[in-house]
């Protein structure tokens, strides 16, 4: 039987949560500006590969867990370019499920979350 192989289908679904510390008084503008913001980052995407016991199923699935930890890794520079000037990653978590419509599709969804405390510019 020949196998069919699929190009990459990468969905990538992106999310983006800011929310700000408790409100302060508005004292000055420097005031406000020195509190800590969180920002919540969220992305689904579609692995293509093995979805069952095999080894080729784990190499699949560990690719999937890299490519969220690659993406928390590179998060903060994003966001020093655009809206931090200090940025530290506070929680990364990771959800990989087996997806099978076999033989076409056969892979792992990844889900992952991660959570960063900046100071804007």
């Amino acid at each position: 039987m020949q196998k069919h192989i699929l190009p990459c289908l990468a969905v990538l679904a992106l999310f983006v949560t800011v929310s700000s510390a408790p409100a302060q008084t508005p004292a000055s503008s420097a005031a406000r500006i020195s509190n800590p913001i969180r920002v919540q980052v969220t992305a689904s995407f579609f692995v293509p590969g093995g979805s069952d016991d095999s080894e080729q199923a784990m190499k699949t699935a560990e690719d999937a867990h890299k490519k969220i930890y690659d993406m928390a890794g590179r998060e903060c520079e994003l966001l020093q370019a655009t809206i931090a000037s200090e940025c530290r990653l506070e929680n990364v978590s990771v959800n990989v499920n087996r997806q099978r419509s076999y033989p076409q599709h056969d892979g792992m969804t990844a889900t992952g979350s991660m959570s960063f405390r900046i100071y804007p510019k």
